[in-house]
């Protein structure tokens, strides 16, 4: 059963928007460094899926932020580019932990402003943001959504492939994952079939007994 999940109020989509705003502004203005463009240039090198993952085995990082950019490199070589994905990236951890989080307001208010979210997480283009958004989800959904196995073992599987250290937060995860579904309730015993199949069957069963007009002649 999903948890009860905070409303937000009126209050908390005005500071997500001004961090936002603030964020975007930042974003517009970073100069890139260069473990920013290398990270592009070896998307941009590479002419094929295949090529790029064989290229990753000298760059030391899984791939997800790297395929992120492939598809945008086949559109133009500007790097400048990338701030347009990280910028989606960035928006998603703001909003998620200004209208989502089960912090205070003020504790959300610090969160946004300290230096992690303001800038290493969102400003720079690197798997560090994709890795805290992944994580931040998994977070939500583990909270309203626990019995949905699949979506949540998909988010933890993206969560390890953005770099090292979300690889072993993803395994630590998945690990209290299978352990609070193996001593939840009802873990391996089939479920119980649901109300529209009981009437299925109990209709089914009713009509196999009745006899056919044509018996009864």
């Amino acid at each position: 059963m999903s948890a009860r999940v905070r409303r937000p109020a009126a209050v908390d989509f005005t500071i997500v928007a001004g961090f936002a705003a603030l964020y975007l502004v930042n974003l517009a203005h970073h100069a890139m460094w260069r473990d920013e463009v290398l990270t592009w240039l070896i998307a941009l090198t590479s002419d094929t899926p295949m090529a790029l993952f064989r290229a990753l085995h000298y760059d030391g990082h899984p791939g997800l932020w790297h395929m992120l950019l492939w598809p945008l490199t086949r559109l133009t070589d500007d790097p400048l580019a990338m701030k347009f994905v990280h910028g989606a990236i960035g928006l998603g951890i703001v909003t998620l932990v200004g209208l989502v989080s089960p912090l205070t307001r003020l504790e959300r208010v610090l969160v946004l402003a300290g230096y992690f979210v303001a800038f290493e997480y969102t400003v720079i283009s690197r798997n560090y943001g994709i890795g805290m958004l992944l994580a931040l989800l998994y977070a939500w959904r583990r909270v309203v959504a626990p019995g949905q196995i699949l979506a949540n073992a998909a988010l933890l599987a993206l969560l390890a492939n953005t770099n090292v250290y979300p690889a072993m937060l993803s395994a630590a995860l998945a690990l209290e994952y299978l352990v609070a579904r193996i001593a939840s309730p009802g873990w391996g015993s089939p479920s119980p079939p649901s109300g529209r199949r009981r009437m299925s069957r109990a209709t089914w069963s009713t009509r196999s007994r009745q006899r056919p007009a044509w018996a009864t002649m």
